[in-house]
């Protein structure tokens, strides 16, 4: 029974790293289809918490059924038994995050890749997957996003870092995704009625708009809906996040964000020798390093002393009170950073690497020193005070502000995506040089441009 289980469970891992392989392979390409595979990333994403709750069963009543045998099992019979079943826990919980973490790629591509409206969606979800007839109206809804060439549609279920809504859709011509909510009756008649509730903005500004987005959905101006408790707390929790995510994008179209260069390919070196079992470290530049281990051959007890002798090694001759570390295990399962820090689908290095940090295979650690922001801004010559999460530039007879959500930006992108402080502090003095040649760039990357 151990053997099987265990034999069960090795395919399972074999199956996540095929599967973020062959995600991370695909993403980019024209051939990538957004509506077919978020019905077949629901349906896994179904299966596996259908297993999860058989597991949590299944123990319960073993442990019933063993406290009745107990001397007619040994107990490292009963260890190893119950070992087998925890790694297989581990494994389909491993299956969940790779989802999630393509449907947060999914949801970053709609947001243009900003995080001041990814992180305005965020919500901590803890409801199960719905059923039928939801089901059936969340497929149609994306259906209809795929036969129409203005909106793009993704469920929210399949992400960690939008909980607003059911749905998010984006038009060509909105300026930032918009959450719905879908509520569904089934009729006398036994056909399904589907009420699709938002608050866009391009709705009160553009009629025309309007016009296009309930012909591609099949929708009519309806009579007006009743909602239950439940019904109504969720409709006030779109309407608040749809106006206050408005009220970012206007700040946003006024305020000249940071422009970030990140260390794509001291990233991708590091990784690509962790992968070959080499535990590697790379001096991206100065009080800044990137560490890698091959997670799976490393006793977890020893990792971090491994990075420790790692760094002495490069010679970062430093105590751990001057540095501060995060890890990408931290990206996989804590659910508040997939609103912060760029998805790895997302990532320009090249397809195996995206795959090595999707399943974990492969941890990757940010060292920076806790002062990196300050001497970078230094060397460029540039004065710098942070006050209330503000940063206020000043030089060259000129000052630059960064607000609290690009502060946010560039310190989560230090730890979970390369942004280099160096590049972000010569731009900063560039453009105080010259205020009137300030340029905006934001992540984008065009239709025929491959990431791998």
């Amino acid at each position: 029974m151990v053997a099987a289980l265990k034999r069960r469970t090795s395919w399972l891992a074999l199956e996540n790293t095929v599967i973020a392989a062959r995600v991370a392979q695909s993403w980019g390409n024209d051939i990538f289809d957004l509506h077919g595979t978020q019905v077949l990333l629901w349906l896994d994403l179904a299966d596996c918490e259908t297993r999860l709750r058989r597991l949590k069963h299944r123990r319960k009543r073993r442990n019933r059924l063993w406290k009745t045998i107990r001397r007619a099992v040994p107990g490292e019979t009963r260890k190893a038994h119950l070992d087998a079943l925890q790694w297989q826990q581990e494994v389909l919980q491993d299956r969940i995050s790779i989802i999630k973490q393509i449907g947060d790629a999914f949801v970053w591509n709609l947001a243009i890749g900003d995080p001041r409206f990814v992180q305005s969606l965020f919500r901590k979800s803890t409801h199960q997957l719905p059923s039928y007839p939801a089901i059936d109206a969340y497929f149609r809804i994306l259906e209809a996003a795929e036969q129409s060439s203005r909106y793009q549609a993704v469920l929210t279920d399949l992400t960690r870092c939008c909980g607003v809504g059911d749905v998010l859709i984006r038009g060509a011509t909105w300026p930032h995704p918009t959450p719905f909510e879908v509520k569904v009756r089934t009729q006398p008649d036994g056909s399904l009625l589907t009420a699709l509730y938002g608050n866009s903005i391009t709705f009160q500004l553009d009629p025309e708009d309007f016009k296009h987005f309930t012909e591609a959905f099949g929708m009519r101006a309806p009579e007006p809906v009743s909602f239950d408790d439940r019904g109504e707390r969720q409709k006030g929790e779109v309407d608040a996040e749809t106006s206050r995510t408005f009220k970012q994008f206007r700040s946003a179209v006024r305020h000249a964000a940071p422009v970030v260069r990140r260390n794509w390919r001291s990233l991708e070196g590091v990784i690509e020798r962790a992968a070959a079992g080499i535990c590697s470290c790379d001096l991206a530049e100065t009080g800044l390093a990137y560490v890698t281990v091959p997670f799976r051959r490393i006793d977890p007890a020893r990792i971090r002393e491994m990075i420790w002798e790692v760094l002495r090694h490069a010679d970062v001759d430093a105590g751990e009170e001057d540095w501060d570390l995060w890890s990408s295990y931290e990206l996989l399962y804590e659910e508040a950073l997939s609103a912060k820090a760029l998805p790895y689908l997302l990532w320009r290095v090249n397809a195996r690497c995206r795959a090595l940090l999707m399943t974990g295979d492969v941890l990757l650690v940010s060292v920076a020193r806790k002062r990196i922001w300050r001497e970078a801004f230094q060397r460029a010559g540039i004065g710098w005070e942070e006050v209330d999460d503000i940063w206020r530039l000043t030089g060259f007879g000129n000052e630059l502000t960064f607000d609290a959500a690009d502060v946010e930006r560039l310190r989560t992108g230090l730890a979970y995506s390369g942004i280099s402080p160096k590049a972000v502090a010569e731009h900063a003095a560039m453009n105080l040089r010259n205020p009137d040649g300030f340029t905006v760039q934001r992540y984008r990357r065009s239709a025929d441009e491959p990431m791998a």
